[in-house]
């Protein structure tokens, strides 16, 4: 009990102090109206003003933990107004009180604001001075001045003098052009370093290195330290799988927002590698973009339009149209993708029967082409600088579907010719999502609240007709069918208390799925199915960050518990059907000083089976392989630790993950049947080690980023029927040559080179490739060109194979998204503006599960 009552003496002393301090964001807001708000807020001060006489003072600006006197000076910044304190009184005024005011906006020639330009009054007749102002961090002004007309000088260093004349106390929009002067002899004392440790990774500054005219976001990502984005627009973080991306705090739902958001609008991204108790439990890895903070109403236009020529033609396209207006924002993005992917494919399959051993070799030629209209909706505004409301909906639907496979493959039993096969098959794929989202930002009183809803709905039907023609086997038909109709409600509260030198934060996640899941087989070849799922998981979390000196601390815990239930035929499966629960501490201690930075971090995660590794629809590959899922599947725990070094231009990351249940791909013979069967399994545990050293100096034009990655895996893999004992490490290497012609054109040389190792149940060959890549901009970026020839050698295959005493399969794979190709992308922007919406979303991992 003396505990608790300390604890809250310590409650009610922190927030008491907190009392006295003033956090605040302001975003064209009257000065009147300013003061009104903090008036209300504040039991230390009375603040005496006049409304009429303030209002037409507009401010933009971030106070940060002040005192109120201190915060209303901010305020007032450059403005002709005097602020005066008696006893606990402060009393605001502008000494000019029946004076015209002359007003205007100072912008650059983006039609950027200009804060704190210089502007005088002078009189038209002699040029003599008469009064003079500053503008804000709006770039607004407001100067007292009863002559007229005036003559406006207009003053910024690195910009040309401009003179307007005045005739009425309006001076509207005055733009600013950019100087030159050459500079002789300059010595520049100091350094800022473009990568820095925060809680749980790191934070790769952009908007001041040359990553802010690397083309899209997408381009910015794949030159980030252990980030690697694939051909075909994957995102996926050395050592801890594919990340969930966030945009202002907004959860990413397709990578086409990747495409459409710019470099020049990215300040910096944040690589989490160890993410918090905010985020879900089954994530490994967070990647944070934010944008340059801008302003500006009226309409935005973004255009992307992008075609690819590997082995067959691919194209996309799509315009963000945009309108603000004082604190409402609207967005539509229609957005067209017709993508292709192909594989030419060698796959070979050995079944090591009782008496026997039965072979076949199989060269098959896969195509896909998909055609896709996904619109994307979005609706925010703006209360004030506190209160914030936004929606979003986004709909997705499949325009066209078109998938052909024709193999022939051989069969041998003990290596005598047995008979040929032809194989010809058709597959039918259609989607229909539908995806809306809500959110509110807001104070309320001392807290900060982030509240965020989202539904889900999504229809996949699948079909497959194959025909197989044999003169020494039996001819066969087999048709399938499939659909799975997916249903989420999710809600998600957050709530942050500022602290003198840190914050507490509190949060809760709600997510309800219901999966109806069938599957038929007329002809009988595969057992039919009839699922259904329904989970609801729980989840709690509190954190507490702490800032002291160069150190930050980082601490939480997240508790969840899942209560999901499986029926098959309308009966519920006991076996099947699984409660659980758990807490997901973590912390993370990181420092940074100068040029140097370290980090050191823990986490427990768990990583859920997907609804698709729990299906029990069973795909038929061919009349000897099989595959399906495994719906007494358990979700796995991970224990991660990771380091990290980080000096100048270089950063060293070691990391290891201890994993219970670790879920595993294998082979086994089907019911023994002359059939392979491919499923997932728990395997006891895995322990993965994993190291990263990035360097990325740079030698005035030539300015190279090599990566050098370690990882290797260790489990007792012979213990489940495998071959060999899997712990081959991987040693990768990747070494991108980027030659700077200046700031609107560079070219790059890429090479990668990976050797031979093992990665979960697969032994994969080496590989290598190179690639070149050619940005160019016009109109100050307005206008951008992306090129790309991709693997140039042709020499980046896919080879691996998995063996278990029981089946062993292997693949030499020339997949044509993979490998050599040309992509031109092309960008256009009409003046953008930063997207307003700040939803983050709710129940992402159960949305990517589904």
């Amino acid at each position: 009990m003396k505990r608790v009552i300390i604890l809250l003496l310590f409650i009610s002393v922190a927030i008491s102090v907190k009392a006295q301090r003033v956090t605040r964001e302001y975003n064209n807001v009257s000065l009147s109206e300013a003061l009104r708000q903090l008036n209300e807020q504040t039991e230390d001060y009375t603040i005496s003003f006049l409304y009429n006489e303030l209002e037409d003072f507009h401010i933009t600006t971030s106070v940060h933990r002040k005192n109120v006197p201190d915060a209303i000076r901010q305020m007032i910044g450059f403005y002709p107004i005097r602020m005066t304190i008696e006893d606990r009184e402060i009393i605001v005024e502008c000494p000019q009180k029946t004076a015209p005011r002359y007003k205007g906006t100072i912008i650059d020639e983006q039609g950027q604001p200009i804060a704190y330009a210089n502007i005088a009054l002078l009189s038209p007749q002699d040029s003599t001075l008469i009064t003079g102002g500053v503008s804000n961090e709006s770039g607004l002004f407001v100067i007292p001045c009863t002559e007229s007309p005036v003559l406006a000088r207009v003053s910024f260093v690195g910009y040309k003098t401009i003179y307007k004349l005045c005739e009425t106390t309006n001076a509207g929009v005055i733009r600013i052009k950019s100087d030159t002067y050459t500079l002789k002899n300059v010595t520049v004392k100091g350094y800022k370093p473009t990568m820095k440790m925060i809680s749980g990774g790191m934070e790769i500054d952009v908007q001041n290195t040359l990553l802010a005219d690397a083309g899209s976001a997408l381009d910015v990502l794949s030159q980030l330290p252990r980030v690697n984005v694939t051909s075909n627009g994957g995102v996926e973080v050395f050592g801890k799988g594919k990340p969930e991306i966030y945009i202002n705090g907004k959860k990413m739902r397709n990578k086409g927002e990747l495409e459409q958001l710019t470099s020049k609008d990215i300040k910096s991204v944040e690589v989490i590698t160890m993410p918090g108790a905010r985020y879900d439990a089954t994530l490994g890895s967070v990647i944070r973009i934010n944008t340059i903070k801008r302003r500006g109403d009226g309409f935005s236009l973004y255009s992307i339009a992008r075609g690819s020529y590997f082995h067959e033609f691919a194209n996309a396209a799509g315009v963000s149209i945009t309108y603000r207006k004082n604190g409402l924002e609207m967005n539509f993005y229609p957005y067209f993708v017709s993508n292709y992917t192909g594989e030419d494919n060698n796959f070979g399959n050995i079944l090591h029967m009782t008496d026997y051993d039965a072979k076949t070799m199989q060269h098959g030629l896969f195509t896909d082409r998909t055609q896709s209209f996904v619109p994307d909706f979005k609706l925010s505004y703006d209360f004030d600088a506190n209160h914030s409301i936004g929606a979003s909906y986004r709909y997705q639907t499949t325009l066209k579907y078109d998938n052909t496979f024709h193999s022939d493959y051989t069969v041998h039993h003990n290596d005598i010719l047995q008979g040929y096969v032809s194989q010809t098959a058709d597959h039918n794929w259609d989607v229909t999502s539908h995806n809306a989202n809500a959110y509110y930002i807001g104070k309320i009183g001392q807290w900060d609240i982030n509240a965020d809803g989202s539904f889900v709905h999504t229809t996949v039907k699948r079909g497959q007709h194959i025909n197989e023609q044999s003169k020494e086997f039996e001819d066969r038909t087999v048709n399938t069918s499939s659909t799975q109709d997916s249903r989420l409600y999710a809600g998600k509260l957050i709530a942050t208390y500022k602290l003198p030198k840190g914050e507490v934060s509190f949060g809760t996640e709600l997510t309800h799925s219901h999966v109806d899941a069938d599957n038929h087989n007329p002809e009988g070849y595969i057992a039919e199915s009839d699922n259904e799922i329904q989970e609801s998981n729980y989840a709690g979390f509190a954190s507490y960050g702490l800032q002291l000196g160069h150190w930050s601390l980082e601490t939480g815990v997240r508790f969840e518990y899942v209560h999901s239930d499986y029926y098959s035929y309308g009966v519920k499966d006991a076996d099947v059907s699984r409660r659980y629960s758990g807490f997901f501490p973590n912390l993370s201690a990181s420092w940074n000083k100068g040029k140097w930075g370290m980090q050191f971090a823990y986490a427990k995660k768990t990583r859920r089976p997907a609804y698709g590794q729990l299906r029990s629809y069973q795909q038929y590959d061919n009349r000897y392989a099989y595959e399906g899922g495994s719906p007494d599947l358990q979700p796995a725990i991970n224990h991660m630790l990771e380091a990290m070094l980080n000096w100048k231009w270089l950063n060293f990351s070691l990391g290891y993950t201890y994993t219970k249940d670790y879920m595993l791909w294998k082979n086994d013979i089907y019911n023994e049947q002359e059939v392979a069967y491919a499923h997932w399994i728990n395997i006891d545990h895995k322990q993965e080690v994993s190291a990263s050293l990035v360097l990325q100096p740079k030698f005035g034009w030539y300015q190279p980023q090599m990566e050098m990655d370690y990882y290797q895996q260790f489990f007792d893999a012979k213990r489940y029927g495998y071959v060999s004992n899997l712990r081959r490490p991987a040693f990768h290497l990747d070494l991108n040559n980027k030659f700077v012609i200046n700031k609107s054109c560079w070219l790059a040389l890429r090479g990668n080179y990976s050797c031979a190792h093992d990665n979960m149940s697969q032994e994969v060959d080496a590989f290598w490739y190179v690639s070149a890549h050619a940005y160019k901009s016009f109109f100050n970026g307005a206008l951008a060109f992306n090129l790309t020839i991709n693997d140039i050698f042709n020499t980046n295959m896919e080879r691996w194979k998995m063996r278990t005493h029981s089946v062993e399969i292997s693949k030499d794979c020339n997949n044509h998204s993979m490998t050599r190709g040309i992509r031109l992308q092309v960008t256009y922007d009409f003046n953008t503006t930063r997207s307003k919406y700040k939803g983050t979303g709710a129940g992402n991992a159960e949305k990517n599960r589904l």
